[in-house]
């Protein structure tokens, strides 16, 4: 008797399907079916093949596996065809989602939070706050957290254990003890660091950013702004303008109930005319 592919031989009188896991490949009487080796399977019966398990998948080595096992959450695993378990993401690092496929999937814990043991799905929060707790992550992909330093001055804020910060140019903090610091509002401004709170820009400028680490800047020939904190400024009415008195010689100029002249002159309204200049030798000088 001639057996077929799927089957295998039984009693030298019938043939048998192959079970699901199990296979045979050959057209010659075989006493049994082969097991699936590790990293295959096969999910239907009378099989002369075995399937290789995709990537985010593996099936154990001798299990005759019916179908490949997802990598849980967590876990991860690149190459096709493994027979053994999914690959741990690391501590400091988690992954929500299962049937991944590399480790650059597992994410880093955000600050606050940590993961002190490999394979998670989920990182953990760090302890509430108060003066003997932990608080915020001690770096990306943490492991633990950091015991936070509640005596930090305002200006500062705690960058890792027990070592307090400036905060950065365009930023602030009022509070003690904080873990950050702030932008600067549009219109306001700080251009040195370790401040406790941010300047309001000037008449005459104006600021759209938030975080600005410059000075304000001057509001542009046609436009004024009158006010202090302004994130910019207006355009002056049809036939008047704003004073540009040139300054060409380096004398020191005076506009007549307006202050400064000069080309950085501050614009803080709108005339008809740039209006009478006078330098400190006392003659006269109009810009039209």
């Amino acid at each position: 008797m001639q057996h077929l592919q799927g089957n295998s031989a039984f009693a030298a009188t019938a043939c048998t399907d192959c079970a699901k896991g199990k296979y045979n490949g050959v057209s010659t009487g075989v006493p049994a079916c082969i097991s699936c080796i590790g990293g295959k399977y096969s999910d239907i019966t009378k099989s002369t093949s075995c399937v290789t398990c995709g990537m985010g998948t593996y099936s154990n080595k001798g299990a005759a596996a019916t179908a490949c096992i997802e990598c849980a959450a967590g876990k991860y695993n690149g190459q096709a065809g493994a027979e053994s378990a999914c690959k741990l993401c690391p501590k400091g690092r988690h992954n929500a989602k299962t049937k991944q496929t590399s480790p650059n999937e597992c994410i880093a814990c955000s600050p606050g939070t940590y993961n002190e043991v490999t394979g998670l799905a989920k990182c953990k929060v760090c302890p509430t706050v108060t003066p003997d707790s932990n608080k915020g992550a001690s770096g990306d992909a943490a492991s633990s957290c950091f015991k936070l330093k509640t005596n930090c001055k305002p200006g500062t804020f705690t960058e890792v254990e027990n070592t307090c910060a400036d905060c950065a140019q365009g930023r602030y903090q009022d509070k003690q003890g904080e873990t950050s610091c702030s932008r600067c509002a549009a219109g306001k401004t700080q251009t040195q660091t370790g401040q406790k709170s941010c300047q309001l820009c000037q008449p005459g400028q104006s600021s759209a950013a938030v975080g600005h680490a410059t000075a304000c800047e001057a509001c542009a020939k046609g436009s004024y702004n009158p006010i202090t904190g302004q994130t910019k400024c207006t355009s002056c009415p049809a036939k008047s303008s704003t004073p540009t008195c040139e300054d060409s010689a380096g004398a020191s100029w005076y506009q007549f109930n307006k202050g400064s002249c000069g080309t950085n002159a501050v614009r803080s309204s709108c005339s008809a005319t740039c209006g009478v200049c006078v330098p400190h030798r006392g003659w006269r000088h109009r810009v039209q």
